[in-house]
């Protein structure tokens, strides 16, 4: 996953979760929007009338909020920790971080914090956590051997 994206959205975590709001609120309304009426269906033995099942229909909206709900809350908790982040660097530092404006060395930082929040999401909500990023060392023999670490 491309590092300057998760940065993105770690910045626009609030616009997120609206959107999120917004796709729950969009997928209720095109529940009442369905038509219950019934309809021919054809078939190659007949033509027959069938109605939509009700209780399904309602079972996949409930199934669906509930997954964008359980999103919610962890960018929710995603948000809760970035913030307390931004809260502990300077002002200045902060705000040139949020206007993209951070040097290479703040940039490095939040996305190490971006990693601790990932990896804190993962042990909390049971996904696997991401890979640590591998630093490779000046000293050849030691560049191979984390190499077949991961291999």
């Amino acid at each position: 996953m491309d590092s300057e994206y998760n940065l993105e959205r770690y910045l626009n975590i609030s616009n997120y979760l609206e959107r999120l709001e917004q796709r729950k609120q969009l997928i209720q309304k095109e529940l009442y929007q369905r038509t219950l009426a019934t309809h021919l269906t054809y078939d190659e033995l007949s033509i027959h009338v069938q109605a939509p099942r009700i209780d399904s229909l309602v079972s996949d909206c409930l199934e669906a909020c509930g997954l964008i709900d359980r999103r919610i809350i962890r960018w929710c908790f995603r948000q809760k920790c970035f913030n307390q982040f931004l809260s502990s660097l300077p002002v200045i530092e902060r705000e040139s971080l949020i206007q993209g404006l951070g040097n290479r060395s703040l940039n490095d930082r939040a996305l190490d914090e971006i990693r601790e929040i990932e990896t804190a999401v993962a042990f909390r909500y049971g996904y696997e956590p991401p890979e640590a990023p591998i630093e490779l060392k000046d000293d050849l023999f030691l560049d191979i051997g984390l190499l077949a670490e991961v291999l």
